[in-house]
């Protein structure tokens, strides 16, 4: 039950949504899926892709993904470089035919800029490089890319993120390597973050940024599309008990 008693945890304390790997996918999308209807609502799921061999991603493996409750994957910025730009945006748009976003986590101002060239509508920005002059973390005014902030878990680090403007942060390492004895750090260090109005992304990422907002004002296509698989989730566990299904709506 940790995946579950994490999920909770994390939506409970006011993440925008949950990074995490294709092996908790599905604990977590039905744990989710039974905050459907409730304040706060189910949370949008990223499934860490940084160590897949992107150039042999199977359009399935998405797709699959995606029926199992992603709304967005995430990979490696440099590993999406390697591939080259046409390859890149082929990948980006075969994510989104999936019904997936992509997530991008660079260590480079190159690297960031190639990911949002390539299309991912999220970029996160490694801790410990140099920005460029003007590069602030916030996204240029008519850009639709969402520039994400990393947070390591520190005061210091937090208060420095601030000090630059950041909004929309990425909180790595959320549970310091176990989920059984991280969820309680998880959770604080979310509402650490939000107790200065600062938005973080516990465990997680995504959305634009506001006061504590929550999720549905965030990022409202994440949203519906998380709420929409919430319902596919209830409706396949009804027929696999016998029970009615419930109606699903659009």
């Amino acid at each position: 039950m940790d995946a579950e008693e994490l999920s909770t945890s994390c939506r409970k304390a006011g993440a925008a949504a949950l990074l995490l790997p294709a092996s908790m996918l599905g604990p977590v999308a039905a744990e989710q899926a039974l905050a459907d209807g409730c304040f706060p609502g189910p949370l949008p799921l990223v499934c860490d892709l940084r160590s897949a061999d992107l150039a042999a991603l199977p359009a399935a493996d998405l797709a699959s993904m995606h029926s199992s409750g992603a709304s967005a994957v995430a990979i490696g910025g440099a590993a999406l470089v390697q591939l080259g730009d046409a390859a890149a945006a082929d990948l980006v748009t075969g994510a989104e035919q999936a019904g997936l976003d992509v997530l991008a986590l660079v260590g480079s101002m190159a690297d960031g800029a190639a990911a949002e060239a390539a299309g991912a509508c999220a970029v996160v920005y490694e801790a410990g490089f140099e920005r460029s002059e003007g590069a602030d973390g916030s996204a240029d005014k008519g850009d639709a890319t969402v520039r994400v902030e990393s947070w390591e878990g520190d005061e210091e680090g937090l208060h420095e993120l601030r000090e630059q403007g950041a909004g929309a942060l990425l909180l790595r390492d959320a549970c310091d390597g176990s989920v059984y004895y991280g969820t309680d750090r998880c959770a604080a260090l979310i509402r650490l973050s939000q107790s200065k109005q600062s938005l973080v992304y516990g465990g997680s990422m995504f959305g634009t940024v506001g006061d504590n907002a929550p999720p549905e004002q965030r990022n409202p296509r994440m949203w519906a599309q998380s709420k929409r698989q919430s319902r596919e989730i209830m409706h396949e566990s009804a027929k696999s008990r016998g029970l009615p299904p419930p109606k699903l709506k659009k």
